[in-house]
């Protein structure tokens, strides 16, 4: 099913996108799903649907949530500040074999907290991707899906 998202355009998403892609190349977005929302689509569907619109590249035969593919489902908060997962990858340096930080590792964490403070405590839910070029994307990112809105924050290359 193709949908044509509405791209948030509110100064504080712009402000936050631009700090993101001063760091680094990433995708790094928000949409609203109030229409998706409306015929009562599943959470896991609109997951599919978002990461799909956001991604570089159509799709032909991708993975999705529901196909328990690790680098496509549902996780927990804590698995963006777990060792190597995403707090880590925007961070990048030696624990990804470079020399240099692409971002500080304390301010990988406040863009990370950033991000997820867009969305609804109490309804949000949190998916791994992996989205853009496979040539080029470094590891995973992370789509968040809460009650009118969906984001996603993808990193794109550390180097």
């Amino acid at each position: 099913m193709d949908f044509d998202f509405t791209p948030l355009t509110d100064p504080q998403y712009q402000a936050f996108k631009d700090k993101v892609t001063a760091h680094q190349h990433s995708i790094i977005n928000f949409v609203s799903i109030a229409e998706l929302r409306a015929k009562k689509l599943a959470d896991d569907t609109i997951a599919n649907l978002t990461s799909e619109y956001f991604d570089s590249a159509k799709w032909s035969n991708s993975p999705t949530i529901e196909d328990n593919d690790p680098w496509w489902a549902r996780v927990d908060e804590a698995f963006a500040l777990k060792p190597d997962g995403f707090v880590d990858t925007l961070a990048g340096g030696p624990n990804f074999g470079h020399r240099e930080y692409a971002i500080q590792p304390t301010e990988a964490k406040k863009l990370w907290e950033e991000f997820l403070n867009f969305f609804d405590k109490d309804t949000r839910i949190l998916y791994s991707v992996v989205l853009g070029d496979s040539t080029y994307t470094f590891s995973t990112g992370i789509l968040i899906v809460d009650k009118d809105k969906a984001g996603v924050f993808n990193v794109l290359s550390n180097d």
